[in-house]
């Protein structure tokens, strides 16, 4: 494969010296470009110059290189780069140069680079990469004159390049959960960490494939939506299933493992450790089918949401509604052998014709589904503020029950706690959901009120506001009741299945 060699030319004096590239050899060479060119075989040499480098330099160069028995250089002429808009005019310079070497080797010298070349120059190679110009093998290397001693170093920067896909390998993954190019980069420093260990004899051998490999797996079934697969983990075959384990909690185990040794080999990937892990904590349950599964889903919902993967979202939370509506473990737990495709079709049936959320999910999902073709389609930001607000309205309370209720922990009261209802299914489903009540009423006297008291109900706007006015906290009972319900007794069950909850409200009158 050719290899081409782009350096930088400069205004200043170049006196012999003799160049050591480490690990490559020595030449002794007025310019560091006939020493490169000689160690590394350059079949091409390509010399970025402003119209005053090349004027006082350029034939020195080609002597030098021609001493060398090295190829002619071919000039490319830079802008002075005194201001932003001459800078600019170095872009496409730059960019020329390397994307006519994008198929060959590429030494890309910055010594003699002047002002802001050098930085620039790596801006704009990392940009270039960014858009997916990456040569086969790039190395990037700068040559020190050292006067005063006898031997001159070059010293390998290509870590810069490294760094550069990092840095968009890490935002790529942060922001989308894309993990290829870091699984990539990682298995690249564990072949080169491998490699030093085999050579110095040592046994050593790095060990953080492993969350290498947990990642990718977490990434591949965050990109194939595999719910189960992501928080209680899934196995093909029935021999093997008791055993799974979700990929979030693997990835989990495999960052708290691996931390010292990505800190010490991986220093790049170790500065996202934390945050992936924080992003990966809720994500795991023993069942689907649980308090614990249900707040594990609405979290993965929220984590999509997070990723701007407002259609994954969307899904997760339909099939975690569907959940709620399963009549047993039979229709949630994938990863079970009893796992029935009819019953899940039942609970999907009975998610459509009794959750008050359903016709807007099915809205949202039909929209996303056929692509906007039908009459009237959101505009993408309505859709992504629907279904934000159908992730939140599901995934940000603290508790959830295995029938999708979401409830705040209440407080401990300084007085007594009283619940106001007539309703025989209202006093079971406070019972169902652990709410300790003193007393239980069907008409508030607020005379009775005290100071320090919790009070529960669906209180008149102005007897909520004299409970507050006398010290007391007051928590409404809300209900996502459909129209054709309201006015009709409901179980304990039909209040969980209109997610019902208490929150609390602060009523005030204003005089």
């Amino acid at each position: 494969m050719q290899r081409t060699l782009i350096t930088f030319l400069g205004t200043g004096r170049y006196d012999e010296t003799l160049y050591r590239w480490q690990g490559i050899g020595e030449h002794r060479t007025p310019h560091v470009a006939a020493a490169l060119s000689t160690l590394w075989n350059a079949a091409r040499i390509v010399v970025l110059a402003t119209e005053a480098a090349q004027a006082v330099n350029g034939e020195r160069l080609r002597k030098s290189l021609a001493a060398a028995n090295q190829p002619q250089p071919v000039f490319k002429r830079l802008s002075d780069g005194r201001s932003e808009s001459e800078l600019w005019l170095q872009f496409p310079v730059i960019r020329e140069a390397v994307e006519e070497a994008a198929s060959e080797e590429m030494l890309f010298d910055v010594t003699h680079g002047f002002r802001a070349q050098p930085f620039f120059a790596g801006a704009v190679l990392s940009v270039l990469r960014a858009s997916g110009l990456k040569p086969n093998n790039l190395a990037l290397v700068y040559g020190e004159y050292r006067s005063q001693e006898p031997v001159s170093p070059i010293w390998d920067l290509t870590l810069f390049i490294e760094l550069v896909d990092w840095a968009q390998a890490l935002a790529l993954f942060l922001k989308t959960g894309v993990a290829d190019p870091v699984v990539e980069l990682s298995r690249e420093v564990q072949r080169r960490e491998a490699k030093k260990a085999i050579a110095a004899g040592s046994r050593n051998i790095p060990s953080f494939g492993r969350l290498v490999g947990a990642i990718e797996r977490f990434a591949d079934d965050l990109a194939t939506l595999r719910v189960a697969s992501i928080i209680t983990g899934y196995e093909q075959m029935d021999s093997r299933k008791a055993n799974a384990r979700g990929s979030g909690a693997i990835l989990l185990d495999a960052i708290r493992q691996c931390r010292e040794e990505v800190l010490a080999k991986v220093p790049p990937l170790a500065l996202i450790l934390e945050q992936l892990a924080e992003s990966v904590v809720a994500l795991s349950a023993a069942r689907l089918h649980s308090p614990e599964g249900q707040r594990a889903q609405f979290a993965l919902a929220r984590h999509y949401l997070k990723l701007t993967r407002y259609p994954e979202a969307a899904v997760v939370v339909r099939e975690a509604r569907v959940n709620t509506h399963a009549p047993g473990e039979s229709a949630v737990e994938v990863n079970s052998p009893d796992f029935d495709d009819e019953q899940r079709r039942l609970a999907d049936a009975q998610f459509a014709a009794q959750d008050p959320h359903s016709r807007e999910i099915a809205d949202i999902r039909n929209d996303i589904e056929h692509a906007g073709f039908r009459q009237q389609p959101l505009s993408a930001k309505a859709l992504q503020t629907r279904i934000d607000r159908l992730v939140h309205r599901f995934a940000t309370a603290d508790h959830v029950d295995s029938n999708g209720s979401s409830q705040e922990p209440l407080p401990s009261p300084r007085g007594s706690t009283l619940f106001v209802t007539r309703h025989a299914g209202a006093r079971e489903w406070a019972a169902r959901q652990g709410i300790a009540v003193d007393r239980i009423v069907e008409h508030l006297d607020p005379a009775e009120i005290q100071a320090g008291d919790l009070v529960i109900g669906t209180l008149p706007v102005h007897l909520a506001a004299e409970v507050c006015s006398r010290g007391a906290r007051y928590w409404h009972l809300v209900l996502e009741l459909p129209a054709e319900r309201r006015g009709l007794e409901l179980t304990a069950q039909d209040m969980q299945r209109f997610s019902a909850r208490v929150a609390e409200y602060r009523v005030e009158r204003i005089p």
